[in-house]
């Protein structure tokens, strides 16, 4: 299983040739090794709406390996580049990204956001943003907020009402990987992604097994935007009709 970065590990980025060679969360052995930037932003587009994207250094210096899968309606895109600029649209969804080396800075809603491997994930609520990325791989995914937010008010154990819910995803957040409850979360979302990936790309995204797992990742997501709320999440998910 590939690990996403503990709290406290070493989050140093290897070299270029190095990283891109590295395993992707999903769907490492068909990706390969390209100059093709529109391949990029075809997988990310299937978790957020790309406008636009650009290498950050010389065009002939840009490479990358990316891969995707669709379970239910989330698209999850796993990729390495090197350093790259993204501009998405606003939308209806949400997304988390979640990186395993590198960091990356966000643009939104006239605030400037920051994650990097080991230490911080990014929630990004549907507004439109620009990111830019180190030398980096990760996992980025979408969400419905008015789905996420029942699996919000569940995992508060009835403290939340989904208003309140749906409120707080309104909002971009940085997702704090230092919290002692996290490294279970992230586990079992290796567990949720790893078994997406064995299914392949060519399975259908509305098959059974595919949406269970898809209803984990939103149990577990919860747990990721709320960590106070983690355990519950972890211990008491099921699938929310």
């Amino acid at each position: 299983m590939i690990p996403f970065p503990w709290p406290g590990c070493s989050t140093a980025t290897p070299p270029g040739h190095l990283l891109l060679e590295s395993p992707l969360l999903l769907g490492n052995d068909e990706a390969i090794a390209t100059d093709d930037i529109d391949v990029l932003a075809e997988h990310i587009s299937l978790a957020v709406p790309v406008r636009d994207i650009a290498p950050l250094g010389p065009q002939q210096q840009f490479r990358h390996r990316s891969s995707y899968r669709i379970a239910g309606d989330m698209g999850l895109a796993a990729a390495t580049a090197t350093p790259t600029r993204l501009w998405v649209d606003e939308n209806s969804e949400c997304a988390v990204v979640l990186l395993r080396q590198g960091s990356a800075h966000y643009h939104l809603d006239g605030h400037d956001f920051f994650a990097a491997a080991g230490s911080s994930g990014m929630f990004l609520p549907g507004m439109d943003y620009i990111q830019d990325t180190s030398l980096a791989s990760g996992l980025i995914y979408n969400l419905s907020p008015q789905l996420l937010g029942r699996y919000l008010c569940e995992a508060s154990g009835g403290n939340l009402h989904l208003d309140d819910a749906i409120h707080h995803l309104q909002c971009p957040q940085a997702i704090d990987l230092k919290h002692p409850s996290i490294p279970q979360v992230l586990f079992g979302l290796q567990v949720l992604i790893r078994t997406i990936d064995c299914l392949g790309r060519q399975a259908q995204p509305d098959a059974l097994p595919l949406v269970r797992l898809q209803e984990g990742i939103y149990a577990l997501s919860a747990g990721l935007l709320m960590p106070d709320y983690a355990p519950r999440a972890l211990s008491s998910w099921q699938p929310i009709p």
